[in-house]
């Protein structure tokens, strides 16, 4: 992959380790299925656990050891995802 470092810093590729923990165990893109979709409020709760986690100086997530923030952004470019394709059905 190149990375186009004139767009967009090497710390952005950082969130494809999360999204490849994520889909080694509950399968690729299981997230965005319609049986496995993430509800807003357990979207939410996640990223409000990930933001405490890093307010409290937590720097490594206990599972994945990486930063809470990097699992908070997944989380947030998810619900995006899902809120976006919703928006654009009910055009």
């Amino acid at each position: 992959m190149t990375k186009p470092s004139d767009l967009w810093p090497d710390e952005f590729y950082d969130l494809e380790k999360i999204l490849q923990m994520g889909a080694k165990k509950y399968g690729p893109r299981d997230w965005e299925l319609e049986k496995t979709k993430i509800g807003h409020t357990a979207n939410h709760n996640s990223m409000f656990h990930h933001l405490a986690e890093s307010y409290a100086g937590q720097i490594a997530d206990k599972e994945s050891k990486e930063h809470p923030l990097l699992h908070l952004a997944c989380r947030a470019l998810m619900g995006y995802t899902l809120w976006k394709r919703k928006q654009e059905t009910n055009r």
